[in-house]
């Protein structure tokens, strides 16, 4: 029947238990079906715990994109507060909003619950599920824009280089303000100064 386990009365087919989404009445002996988006009932009329993707509220399941939460898949299951968020978003402390991945330096994606992340942007580097801004690392880092770690810059800002711990001037060594930012290789030297091999000065 309708509704029933495959616990049943083998002679008549009267059930004495119901699946997921389905409620039993007692007196006639049979299964009926929860109201729409709900798992497990007491009634058509009250629901006891919902579907993923909805709450309950006044013993009744709400979507939880209809509470003015984009971008949230799922919610507590009796208020109306984000548990989580689509993939690239995660929920804030409260569950009252979906915050973008990247607005705390991650990459597409981080945990749609807890927010940490999986990767980072090129110019954060990751520790614990965090995201961390690549020129606040260190005093030495402050030109950095690229890094996968704290003590090493990839690629530094414009007219810096990378020089195995942070970045350095290309003034430093005899370069224009014009120099690679990933290698230091000159383009121009400074006055008092003549191009090499390598594209040193």
């Amino acid at each position: 029947k309708q509704g029933c386990t495959d616990t049943c009365s083998t002679s008549d087919g009267t059930c004495f238990e119901c699946i997921k989404g389905y409620y039993y009445v007692e007196k006639e002996k049979k299964c009926k079906k929860c109201s729409d988006n709900c798992d497990y009932c007491e009634s058509n009329e009250k629901c006891t715990t919902c579907s993923n993707g909805y709450f309950l509220k006044d013993n009744q399941c709400v979507d939880c994109n209809e509470t003015n939460k984009p971008n949230c898949e799922d919610c507590s299951e009796t208020s109306d507060s984000c548990s989580k968020c689509v993939t690239g978003w995660y929920p804030d402390p409260n569950g009252s909003e979906c915050i973008e991945c990247k607005s705390q330096g991650c990459s597409d994606s981080c945990n749609t619950q807890t927010g940490f992340c999986y990767d980072c942007l090129p110019d954060y580097y990751l520790v614990d599920g965090k995201c961390k801004k690549c020129s606040e690392a260190s005093d030495e880092m402050q030109q950095c824009l690229e890094c996968e770690v704290a003590t090493k810059c990839d690629k530094c800002n414009d007219t810096y280089y990378p020089n195995g711990i942070g970045c350095s001037s290309c003034n430093s060594q005899g370069c224009t303000n014009s120099c690679n930012s990933t290698d230091g290789t000159c383009k121009e030297c400074i006055t008092g100064y003549y191009h090499i091999e390598n594209d040193k000065c």
